[in-house]
């Protein structure tokens, strides 16, 4: 299998390592720079120096069979929400003919905070500007694309190891500016490349998915575990900027990723953040 990776960050590295594991593929990555193609060849990725904003660099793409963009949802050159559809409308004009599947990675913060349980029927309310970029990709993906040739999977808070940008801060003492109440949905990156690798071989039934390990933890009882890990007694706390960006992603929502795991009958590595903090900080992977 042939696949080109657009956005090779902490889920692409990953997946490049399951796919080289695997050893039934070639992965190709796209770069901005040349700087970073000693790393990706050393992951068993052949690196394309190349930007998709800028279709003129993308002559060079070659055949490929699979297509995963894992790219974050930030704006870019000035292009607001039409940052993600801008980059892959380049793409998809200059992929030479024979790719079969583009798997593209959206975000579960698609749904705003007005929901409880969610699933793929749960209307998008997107309040940030990420997640907007995500609705208007996956809107315009649609009107392009459908199962199976197209496969767009909004993703859970993502960890895994060097993933868990809280702890350093636990280690040093120092207080947490995160909101202690509502619900944190996670999925670690281990499960997410395994799903993918899985995405890849089969005709999947939607267009629409989304993915998490399907046990959201209430976050007092996180930061608990996650203190306890760090060698900290107990997390200590100060009132979080009201604008930040973990205020507006905290709230109660929870989500089912039921559909997925079901039709692709998974059975993730890590089932709960307390199987995969323990990877993380080095315990059982069981």
């Amino acid at each position: 299998m042939r696949v080109l990776i657009v956005g090779c960050g902490f889920v692409g590295n990953e997946l490049a390592k399951q796919l080289h594991e695997a050893g039934d593929s070639q992965v190709y990555a796209l770069t901005r720079t040349a700087e970073r193609c000693e790393a990706l060849r050393a992951l068993h990725i052949e690196p394309i120096v190349a930007h998709w904003l800028d279709e003129s660099t993308l002559d060079s793409l070659p055949a490929v069979d699979v297509v995963v963009v894992s790219v974050p949802h930030r704006e870019d050159a000035g292009l607001g929400v039409e940052t993600h559809i801008v980059g892959l409308k380049n793409l998809l004009a200059r992929l030479p003919v024979g790719w079969r599947k583009l798997i593209y990675l959206s975000t579960t913060g698609v749904y705003g905070d007005s929901h409880d349980e969610v699933d793929e029927s749960t209307p998008t309310q997107p309040t940030r500007i990420g997640p907007q970029i995500a609705v208007a990709t996956e809107t315009w993906l649609q009107g392009q694309l459908a199962a199976p040739q197209l496969i767009i999977v909004r993703l859970a808070g993502i960890y895994g190891p060097g993933r868990i940008p809280l702890a350093e801060k636990l280690r040093a003492g120092e207080p947490l500016q995160v909101p202690q109440a509502g619900w944190l949905n996670l999925i670690h990156v281990s499960d997410i490349a395994a799903m993918l690798r899985r995405l890849m071989e089969v005709n999947a039934r939607e267009s629409l998915y989304v993915f998490s390990d399907g046990n959201p933890v209430a976050r007092m009882d996180f930061y608990r575990t996650l203190a306890k890990l760090c060698g900290v007694e107990d997390p200590k706390f100060a009132e979080p900027d009201p604008n930040s960006s973990r205020m507006q992603r905290a709230g109660k929502k929870r989500v089912n990723p039921r559909r997925l795991i079901g039709e692709l009958n998974l059975q993730l590595r890590f089932p709960s953040y307390r199987e995969g903090l323990s990877n993380c900080f080095g315990g059982s992977s069981t």
